[in-house]
């Protein structure tokens, strides 16, 4: 677990900074240090599942992922978040909960994923992300309509 963990983190940073290498001509500190930060978030519900080769390429991806939402989601959606927690959170999030159902190996934890024969894993997984988002978005609307009353 701890061996999963710092790898989807290292690779995270390095994934995270090399799109704003490309994009904006040079990395950052903080970019890197968010990186690691979104590593650390995407692997935290695999972690006990994943193996090495899992936890590469969810920390590679959700790099990127966390960069792309990141940079772009505040210009589209115009909110103040000056540590990108949103960005981070908001798309990877499902990616993070659709990736477990992925990459469980039986191995390492108790439950296989869609990579070692088990598609019952990864619609579990696909029905939860669901489930969130239908019910995040009824919790909301309510929260905004007792707000704006």
């Amino acid at each position: 677990m701890f061996l999963s963990t710092n790898t989807s983190a290292a690779i995270g940073a390095i994934s995270w900074i090399m799109p704003e290498w490309t994009i904006h001509k040079h990395p950052t500190v903080l970019g890197a240090a968010s990186g690691a930060v979104a590593g650390l978030v995407a692997i935290t519900p695999a972690a006990g599942f994943v193996d090495i080769e899992g936890a590469l390429i969810i920390g590679l991806v959700y790099g990127i992922l966390g960069f792309l939402g990141a940079s772009y989601l505040k210009s589209i959606f115009n909110y103040d978040d000056s540590l990108d927690t949103s960005g981070i959170h908001y798309i990877n999030g499902i990616y993070e909960s659709l990736v477990t159902g992925i990459f469980a190996n039986p191995k390492i934890g108790v439950s296989a994923g869609l990579l070692y024969g088990n598609f019952y894993r990864f619609k579990v997984q696909i029905s939860a992300v669901a489930v969130i988002i239908v019910y995040t978005a009824a919790i909301k609307s309510i929260l905004v309509k007792i707000h704006l009353s």
